[in-house]
């Protein structure tokens, strides 16, 4: 004669909490996904600054070796030039593919970048177009010649 079927109550009020969880989960995923948090999207693109004087347009959440923008508007400017200056640290983490408009010129020293470049007009925009050589979080500071300043954060995964 066959054993009669047991059952286990406890095993299935387990298995079901496990089963509710991971769909909380996947559901927690998709909803972070088509927010932005893994590529395009509302939470993906930041803006930092003061709209007034100095602000930039960046990806909040990029991906290693993938193509990213910065673009630093400057509202007003004492000169017609303008000095754009960029941590050493962080200009070493990336790989620079553009800067439009092009920069008359460029130094570095005391752990800094200096880029300088002509505005033909006010407000100016400078296009900083880039790839991320690291993954984590990485600070942005960004001033000009004359004394503006701001900074953000990057989250780079991998």
């Amino acid at each position: 004669m066959a054993e009669p079927f047991v059952e286990d109550l406890q095993f299935y009020h387990r298995l079901k909490w496990v089963q509710r969880a991971g769909r909380a989960l996947m559901f927690a995923i998709v909803v972070a996904a088509l927010a932005g948090l893994f590529g395009a999207g509302p939470l993906s693109h930041g803006v930092s600054g003061d709209p007034s004087a100095v602000w930039a347009e960046y990806d909040r959440y990029a991906r290693y070796h993938a193509p990213t923008d910065i673009v630093l508007h400057v509202e007003r400017g004492l000169s017609e030039n303008i000095e754009v200056h960029l941590r050493e640290e962080f200009v070493n983490k990336l790989e620079i593919q553009a800067i439009t408009p092009a920069p008359l010129s460029q130094r570095s020293g005391d752990g800094k970048v200096v880029f300088s470049f002509k505005a033909e007009k006010f407000p100016a925009a400078i296009h900083f177009r880039a790839r991320h050589e690291e993954y984590g979080s990485v600070p942005v500071e960004v001033s000009l010649g004359s004394g503006e300043s701001l900074s953000f954060t990057t989250f780079v995964y991998p």
